[in-house]
């Protein structure tokens, strides 16, 4: 495939210029030539020299990238107007052709790339005066996805061309960038001439400070840069020479500058601190034997020991930890040494202070503590893992958050750890952990979930693509981990899965008819919408499976249109209901309301059903009313304010009355008139039935 594809990209490639060079003129053709007489003898007959219509380039175009000077100058006199390729005239070299060039104002504004290229200084001068920029960047590419950025100076600096170099700092580049390489790389004499230029004299100096060039200094000096200037973050000459790992000129600024080992920057950092940062370990120990007061802090509540943590040289944390200084020392935000190491993923670090007997159990201004930032790096180490186990079983707090924000539970079911998983929860943690956007974990393991679930976990909880447990399952078409998710109360109706979509409708997309099947008998709603408005039936017709549509008919599914129109069917015909009722015609009223079991019924047709109920003993129509219309079996029926137990009694429905009573009928429930139930009690049957009621009673 990947053959075809290339022979295809060969082939247009190969088409597309052999339609280029069908399309040359002969005014093209002629200039590709050098041909100035048939060039002469094409425009005097006619033939168009400006051609802005077309993707190729005009024929001055081409002239001045083939230094075809002769036929450059006779187009421009004939009316050219392309001003195109001058880039490749000054690649050429040629001064005073360029200056030509820029008399017809030819111009191209990275020219300044290849006349410094070229290390052609009088090129450089003739476009600085022409007003060509000197301080940008040109993109070039090293390969298909591979680019880099070259800038006039740059290049300039790199090749050492420190005439050149000298020129466009006059004209504009960037005077720091400049001297900066020439103190690196000791070009003294580029160094002397860009000072010399009377510029940013003190910020020079402390560049000669960072780079270490005791020659450009003490030259900075002499022209008038003061030995105390500090930069932007206060750091003078002493401090930038600790930072950068500059021993001998650190100790001359104390020796011949005066500048004090105490300096401090507008952080508080003195040279200890800020010599961590270099990779001078011979200078750092130094620095470490000579500080006085090793627990002096910066402005953030920082000691030299949290810069030690920070260093690079793997050797200099435990040279410093050897000064028995205070491990346990927490700066402005609560975090000590070992909490920052442990927050960086280092552990080395993390278990050299415990072994010096730093406090495991400390917690930052932010509740974070060891375990936040140990579990965060969990995954990676095995020798992590067995800390945290001892930490946790040390009683280190469990119920904190990584370092991202994620709950210690969600680690250890992410890690499919259920070791972890119960000692944490064992200790305090909350089951149910969620990362840092209160996501739940994607792991699907069934022995996890279950702990999970059984211990109060949310079954309906999302992961970070907004799937539950159960979309999750019907991505994996795992039906057994469905029923045990429905088993727990996982909700078959919420929006489920990504975008919304209800595990239904989803399922029906998918064209699973298994899961149809799962769905539908776990009450999944059918008439719920999907974010297009359609339900399940609808779906299933658009995808037209139909097994799907079949089963779903049996259910009684049904489209917005086909529910519309049993909805006026169900409308008259519920009309009829109260005619039934004063008829008395409990047939026709029990095939009506079950018909339509989804019908809202007022609370007048209510009670007049359970009245019914009552006065014909129908055991099926008094449930009805009591589950699918939640009828209070001691709500009044009537004007005479009796219940269900009253009317039944009255009827001599002795079994119906023993019935209502074990469902929670009060027989002592007094009527308009001051009468229980018991009080219309005719039959022996009736009487015998509440008199044992009674004794049972009183005998309680």
């Amino acid at each position: 495939m990947k053959h075809f594809a290339l022979l295809l990209l060969l082939l247009f490639t190969f088409n597309s210029t052999a339609q280029f060079e069908e399309l040359e003129t002969p005014l093209i053709a002629a200039v590709k030539a050098n041909n100035l007489k048939e060039v002469k003898r094409l425009v005097e007959s006619g033939v168009p020299i400006n051609d802005d219509d077309r993707f190729e380039a005009d024929a001055i175009d081409i002239a001045v990238s083939n230094d075809f000077r002769d036929i450059v100058l006779y187009l421009i006199s004939k009316g050219a107007t392309s001003r195109e390729n001058f880039y490749e005239a000054v690649r050429f070299g040629d001064v005073a052709w360029v200056k030509t060039l820029l008399s017809y104002k030819f111009f191209d504004s990275e020219a300044m790339i290849p006349a410094v290229e070229s290390n052609n200084l009088e090129m450089v001068k003739t476009l600085i005066s022409a007003g060509f920029p000197v301080d940008f960047e040109q993109k070039r590419r090293t390969g298909l996805f591979k680019k880099h950025y070259v800038s006039p100076i740059e290049i300039a600096l790199n090749e050492h061309y420190d005439a050149i170099a000298l020129e466009l700092v006059k004209a504009g580049s960037p005077l720091k960038e400049a001297f900066r390489d020439a103190a690196l790389y000791e070009y003294t004499d580029l160094g002397k001439q860009l000072i010399d230029l009377n510029r940013q004299i003190n910020e020079l100096f402390l560049i000669c400070a960072e780079t270490g060039n005791k020659t450009l200094l003490d030259y900075c000096l002499s022209k008038g840069a003061s030995a105390t200037s500090t930069d932007l973050e206060g750091n003078n000459a002493l401090l930038l020479a600790a930072k950068n790992g500059r021993k001998e000129l650190y100790d001359y600024c104390i020796t011949h500058l005066g500048l004090s080992p105490n300096s401090l920057n507008v952080s508080k950092e003195n040279a200890l601190m800020l010599s961590f940062r270099s990779s001078n370990a011979g200078m750092i120990t130094q620095l470490i034997e000579e500080n006085q007061n090793l627990e002096f802090q910066n402005i953030e509540g920082e000691t030299a020991l949290f810069y030690a943590d920070r260093c690079e040289l793997p050797e200099i944390f435990g040279i410093y930890l050897m000064k028995k200084v205070n491990l346990n020392h927490a700066d402005k935000n609560g975090n000590t040494v070992i909490l920052k190491a442990a927050f960086r993923d280092n552990t080395s670090h993390v278990f050299q202070l415990l072994e010096q007997g730093a406090d495991a159990t400390v917690k930052n201004k932010n509740g974070k503590n060891l375990l936040s930032g140990l579990l965060s790096s969990y995954y990676r180490n095995e020798e992590v893992k067995t800390l945290a186990l001892k930490l946790i079983n040390q009683g280190v707090d469990v119920r904190v958050k990584t370092t991202n924000g994620a709950d210690l539970t969600f680690v250890a079911i992410q890690a499919g750890d259920l070791e972890l998983l119960k000692l944490l929860h064992s200790k305090g943690a909350k089951v149910d952990g969620r990362d840092g956007s209160s996501q739940r974990s994607d792991n699907l393991d069934m022995e996890i979930l279950q702990y999970v679930l059984e211990n109060g976990g949310d079954p309906n909880a999302k992961d970070n693509w907004s799937r539950t447990y159960l979309c999750s399952a019907l991505e994996k078409n795992d039906v057994e981990l469905a029923a045990f998710l429905v088993k727990y109360k996982a909700d078959v109706n919420m929006p489920a899965c990504f975008m919304g979509e209800t595990l239904l409708h989803e399922a029906i997309e998918k064209g699973n008819l298994v899961w149809v099947q799962f769905l539908v008998e776990s009450k999944a709603d059918l008439y719920v919408k999907d974010t297009w408005s359609k339900n399940a039936m609808e779906v299933a017709l658009e995808k037209g499976n139909q097994d799907i549509v079949t089963y779903l008919r049996s259910k009684g599914a049904m489209t917005k249109d086909e529910l519309n129109k049993r909805e006026v069917e169900r409308a008259k015909e519920m009309q009829q209901l109260h005619a039934m009722i004063e008829a008395k015609d409990l047939t026709k009223v029990l095939s009506l309301i079950n018909k339509y079991p989804e019908a809202i019924l007022s609370q007048q047709e209510t009670q007049q059903l359970s009245l019914l109920a009552a006065q014909t003993g129908s055991v099926e129509l008094i449930q009805i009313c009591m589950e699918r219309y939640k009828w209070d079996l001691n709500a009044q029926l009537n004007f005479e304010q009796q219940t269900v137990l009253h009317v039944a009694t009255k009827n001599n429905l002795t079994d119906f009355a023993i019935l209502i009573v074990n469902k929670g009928g009060n027989y002592l429930q007094e009527d308009a008139f001051g009468k229980t139930a018991v009080d219309y009690a005719k039959s022996k049957e009736m009487k015998l039935f509440y008199k044992n009621l009674s004794a049972k009673k009183k005998n309680n």
